[in-house]
């Protein structure tokens, strides 16, 4: 099977190589493959699934923020203080 990669790509295998990284170009790009493969399941590069959606994500974020207690209680951190002459 041939498999024609831009030069830049081939390049950075080659460099790979030489690194050490891999042992051999089809390993690097076997180990490509499998990176995209994981990528389009929706696997991060752990292999664990992230199925929350960015609502999901942001709610879990906001719950988070709430979970915590302000240190300094008397600061008024609202974006309101720092426009004094509006109302």
């Amino acid at each position: 099977m041939s498999t024609d990669i831009s030069p830049e790509n081939e390049k950075f295998i080659r460099d790979a190589l030489k690194d050490g990284q891999f042992s051999t170009r089809e390993e690097a790009l076997n180990e490509a493959v499998s990176t995209l493969r994981d990528q389009s399941n929706g696997s991060d590069t752990n292999g664990a699934q992230s199925a929350m959606t960015n609502d999901e994500w942001l709610s879990e974020y906001d719950a988070w923020i709430k979970s915590h207690e302000s240190r300094n209680p008397n600061m008024d951190d609202s974006r309101q203080s720092i426009y004094l002459d509006r109302n």
